[in-house]
């Protein structure tokens, strides 16, 4: 206690001689203050507390002496790292004087204690604010300039820092020319000045702006950094590669530092020392805007690096923007080829699938959103207003020239099409008024190596097809464009090519955006209603074959070394030949190739014309249009695991995109895709998604869940609500239009070839996988009958029903035997539920089910049949004892003349024929009174209720323990075959897919083969819901005793249709 009131005394002493008028008691205190007091835990606090600072600032404002000012400003400076302090300071009006010692004083030690005093008061930005406003920039800018002391440029460059809190104020120190100098210090031998320049240059960049870009670029920054991120300290490697990273956002300087080296550091950073974060991957995404850049990016490994990335979930949130940054690749082959190879499709689907999940959409909506300017960090290929470098020396050149010949000047420079801007002559630009520009003049400028017959504006199409990669279906036909199928343009052809920059500027934008909603206006289908005058250009752009010589805007024709992109099939682009549709009226279709021309035409006006927004989906879709339009992409996008994913994307959306509508509409229009469609099941897969609209977990679900599990109405095809997705009819329609596609390739020579070879040479799994495929995709009954008959495609089918266990294959091969008898026999097309059994169809009294046994005193109240009529009136002379004690009349003459069962038993010389009460064993009371029913005349028409009530809903279990199961095995126990039969039609009338495999295994024991045959002609009918003949026939498969007998009944079944 009494060294603190010690300690009290000697502050309170202190402050006494700051306050006074004495030199010397004022530099003691000063002294005391800045060795002693403030250093004590709290002592600053105390100091400030006591009105300390007041006395100092005051001290500022009338120095005496340098000594004085230099204790002065040391002690505010330390005061300034407690935020209370910071405040008081402030509201004290310290600031203006530091800026004022600033101005006028030029001593290092002065200059560097005011400097840091600055850089810690920006700490608050309240404080930040009321430096920028004092005008401290200048000051500080010319304390870097101008100073030579290490520890003084360390202090301004902290306070520089410190105050670039904001965007704003960043802009403001780079257009007060901090940059520069900060940049020359980076080569400094000194290593904490290098620390110092390169973490504050990594705060500068931070949203970089293109004058902070402008002067790192000019001051050979980018050079510099690019040598630092190998430095051995980590603060200074770290911050130099931030720098990098943050200097990428601006696209004019993205070309240097690809130059510099940058990428190659980047890439080799993030692989070596594990540093990937979001920052760098969003640098690396950028920098994939350059064509110039791309190269560098594919030759490092970056396309290697980003495409684990992709692969790995703890980046999700940058996986948008990697998936648009490869969409930067669209014409690169050789990239194309290696991204492709390496797994892409799968990631792109699966992706899309995840997309289409409700679930999903919050995921998506996490992910990481652009902090980038785009109009700055747009592509420098097509430069604009924002992201041109100015260039003194052409600004009154410029004036004359027009924005796109510009762009297309830069583009041409950067990939090295012409050594220099003075190599493309204004002259080429349309705006002046050329007359060699004119179309009379444009006629005949084609290159012989084209081939074309047709004017220069089939150049112009192909060249803006390079700035629009979605733009590759023409308006009129499923057929793409080879707009990158390379060609040899001559010079004179250059002329055209300024067309190509307002389209790729508007491409390039939209590009930059992944997760942005570009306005509908600016990306609109090919496939509009409005049909543009240059439409029949482009029909006629698309009937010519491209040759393969090289093109003039390829952005793969560097000669790079890429040994990882290696594929089987190269990537090329294949433009089929247009055929064109004859004017139809109401005249009859009569060949496959009208059927599918009047096809497209509906599908085309259904769903190609609407407008397309730009959405998470759209890169991954493109990606995947693009890949779909080489000459064969069976290999990756006809594979189970990618058709599956685009049919439940189609599925599940709520407004799924055109553009994957034609890739699927393009991938079953490819000759080359049809086997691999029919190895993948992909005609079933497209019938069940699209046509049944039944997705793989509602088969699954329903074919491998435990009986009794079905639900919904067996006439419903689908359980989806109407508004969860996308609508069922324009499903529906898409759905067989591309199978209408397959068959159209199926019934052309090469199909036909391809399902024989199938059949006869391919594994059983391809060989069951055609045989499914046939009845959807093949009209030609000799053909079908050829290949499941003598093919033994059937039979192989069915082979496969009782070892499979695959719930799809089970639900396909219920679907394939229903259509494959519809096909054959009209008499299985869809009827309607009342119309199945029309022989059947006997009316049915609305009254209480008929007593089993006889009561004399409630007879008049009952309708009476022929044999209550004999009981009534007392003509029975016989009497049979059941099991269960009941006696039963019955009238002897009757039964010897109804059943050979009862003569012998009877008439014979048994004892029952001398017996008046003669014992039955082993059949119930109910059943027994129907045969005595029967027998006794009740089959006559007359009405019975006994065997009214037999006619009730059948078990889904058990049919043999009910009435009606038991009087059927009664009546071929005592050769009743009127009754057998009688009884086999009531079956059949009640007779439901969830009741079937009881009663076909009812029949299986009592071998009534009869009845096992309607039984398979019911599951044959297609007005059944799918679903439920699907888990009907698995069903059965795993209920009948004897597997074997059962397919040789659904073969003999079929056949007896084919």
């Amino acid at each position: 206690m009494a060294s603190r009131e010690a300690g009290g005394e000697s502050l309170a002493a202190s402050l006494a001689g700051l306050a006074g008028p004495d030199p010397t008691a004022q530099a003691r205190a000063l002294y005391a203050v800045r060795t002693r007091h403030i250093k004590e835990p709290g002592g600053i606090e105390q100091f400030r507390t006591r009105g300390g600072l007041k006395h100092v600032l005051n001290l500022l404002q009338n120095p005496r002496a340098r000594r004085s000012m230099d204790l002065a400003l040391s002690i505010l400076a330390n005061c300034c790292t407690e935020r209370g302090s910071r405040k008081q300071v402030r509201q004290l009006g310290g600031i203006p004087p530091l800026v004022t010692i600033l101005k006028s004083i030029s001593v290092d030690s002065i200059l560097n204690r005011t400097a840091r005093a600055l850089g810690n008061l920006a700490l608050e930005p309240e404080s930040a604010c009321t430096i920028h406003d004092s005008g401290a920039l200048p000051h500080l800018v010319d304390v870097l300039k101008n100073s030579q002391d290490g520890e003084c440029l360390q202090s301004v460059i902290r306070a520089l820092r410190n105050l670039a809190d904001t965007p704003s104020h960043r802009l403001s120190i780079a257009q007060h020319g901090a940059i520069p100098p900060i940049v020359e210090r980076l080569s400094s031998p000194d290593e904490t000045l290098v620390a110092a320049s390169v973490r504050a240059l990594s705060d500068f960049t931070k949203g970089c702006s293109l004058d902070c870009a402008e002067q790192l670029s000019l001051s050979d920054g980018v050079a510099k950094l690019v040598v630092l991120a190998d430095h051995l300290t980590k603060v200074i490697h770290e911050c130099a590669l931030v720098t990098l990273g943050n200097l990428c956002v601006q696209g004019v300087i993205r070309p240097t530092i690809g130059n510099a080296g940058g990428i190659r550091c980047l890439v080799e950073k993030m692989k070596e020392q594990n540093l990937v974060s979001l920052p760098y991957i969003r640098a690396l995404c950028l920098c994939c805007r350059e064509a110039i850049n791309r190269v560098r990016v594919r030759e490092v490994g970056g396309l290697e690096l980003l495409l684990t990335l992709v692969k790995d979930e703890r980046y999700l949130q940058a996986h948008s923007r990697i998936m648009a940054a490869f969409l930067n690749y669209f014409y690169d082959e050789v990239a194309l080829e290696y991204l492709q190879a390496n797994g892409l499709v799968p990631l792109l689907v699966s992706r899309l699938e995840a997309l289409a999940e409700s679930t999903s959409i919050a995921a998506v909506g996490a992910e990481e959103e652009d902090e980038e300017d785009e109009r700055y960090a747009a592509s420098y290929d097509f430069p604009t207003e924002y992201n041109r470098r100015p260039d003194p020396e052409q600004q009154q050149q410029q004036g004359t020239e027009s924005s796109s010949f510009q762009s297309l000047r830069s583009w041409l420079l950067s990939e090295g099409y012409i050594a220099s801007p003075g190599d493309l002559s204004p002259q080429w630009s349309p705006d002046n008024g050329n007359p060699e520009l004119d179309p009379q003049y444009l006629e005949g400028l084609v290159s012989p190596t084209l081939g074309l017959r047709d004017d220069a504006t089939s150049t112009i199409e192909e060249l803006l097809t390079q700035a629009h990669p979605d733009a590759i279906l023409t308006d009129e036909t499923n057929c793409p464009i080879a707009a990158q199928t390379p060609v040899d343009v001559t010079g004179r052809e250059l002329e055209t090519a300024n067309l190509l920059s307002s389209s790729a500027a508007t491409l390039e934008s939209l590009l930059s955006s992944p997760a942005a909603d570009v306005p509908r206006q600016l990306l609109v289908s090919e496939h509009t209603g409005n049909r543009d005058p240059d439409s029949k250009m482009s029909s006629n752009f698309c009937r010519r074959r491209r040759s393969k010589s090289r093109s003039v805007l390829g952005t793969s024709d560097c000669s790079l070394n890429f040994s990882e992109a290696s594929t089987s099939t190269p990537l090329r682009v294949r433009c089929e030949d247009r055929l064109a549709p004859a004017p139809y009226g109401g005249e009859k279709i009569v060949t496959p190739i009208q059927e599918i021309l009047q096809a497209s035409e509906t599908l085309s006006s259904s769903f190609y014309r609407q407008e397309e927004t730009w959405g998470p989906e759209a890169p991954l879709l493109l990606l995947l249009s693009r890949f779909s339009q080489v000459v064969d992409p069976s290999s990756t996008l006809v594979t189970d695991s990618t058709l599956r994913g685009l049919l439940s994307y189609v599925a599940r959306s709520v407004y799924p995109s055109p553009r994957c509508l034609r890739l699927l509409n393009r991938l079953t229009c490819n000759p080359n895709c049809l086997e691999a469609f029919i190895r993948t099941s992909g005609v079933a897969l497209i019938r069940a998604q699209l046509i049944l609209g039944l997705s793989l977990e509602d088969i699954t679900t329903s074919l491998g869940g435990p009986p009794g599990e079905e639900t919904g109405d067996p006439m419903q095809e689908s359980s989806h609500q109407p508004q969860e997705r996308w609508c069922d009819a324009r499903m529906k329609e898409l759905g067989e239009t591309l199978i209408r596609n397959l068959s159209v390739q199926a019934e052309s020579p090469y199909g036909v070839g391809t399902l024989t070879h199938l059949i006869l040479s391919g594994s059983e799994v391809d060989k069951a996988a055609c045989a499914m495929a046939l009845p959807l995709i093949c009209r030609k009954e000799s053909l079908m009958r050829k290949l499941l008959l003598d093919g033994g495609g059937l039979a192989l089918i069915l082979d496969k029903l009782v070892t499979s266990s695959d719930p799809f294959f089970i639900f396909t091969a219920a679907d394939f035997l229903v259509t494959l008898v519809a096909t054959f026999s009209p008499v299985y097309a869809p009827l309607e539920r009342k119309q199945l059994h029309p022989v059947l169809l006997l009316p049915r009294p609305t009254v209480k089910r008929a007593r089993l046994e006889y009561d004399s005193s409630d007879s008049t109240s009952l309708m009476a049949c022929p044999y209550q009529r004999l009981v009534e009136a007392g003509q029975t002379d016989l009497q049979f004892r059941l099991d269960c004690g009941g006696m039963v009349g019955a009238v002897r003459q009757q039964l010897l003349s109804g059943s050979d069962v009862f003569q012998a038993m009877l008439g014979g010389e048994y004892l029952e024929s001398r017996q008046d009460t003669v014992p039955i064993c082993g059949i119930s009371l109910p059943v027994f009174c129907v045969l005595m029913h029967f027998l006794h005349g009740c089959q006559e028409g007359e009405p019975c209720l006994v065997l009214e009530g037999v006619r009730q809903a059948l078990p889904e279990q058990g049919f043999e323990s009910s009435v009606l199961g038991g009087a059927l095995s009664a009546a071929g126990q005592y050769l009743l075959p009127e009754l057998q039969s009688l009884l086999e039609d009531f079956v059949c009338e009640l007779l439901q897919l969830r009741s079937l495999p009881s009663v076909y295994c009812f029949c299986e024991h009592y071998q009534n083969q009869r009845l096992q045959h309607r039984c398979l002609r019911f599951l044959f009918h297609s007005s059944h819901q799918s679903l439920a003949r699907g888990r009907c026939l698995s069903r059965l498969v795993q209920a009948t005793s004897d597997q074997r007998v059962l397919l040789e009944r659904l073969q003999a079944a079929v056949l007896g249709v084919l």
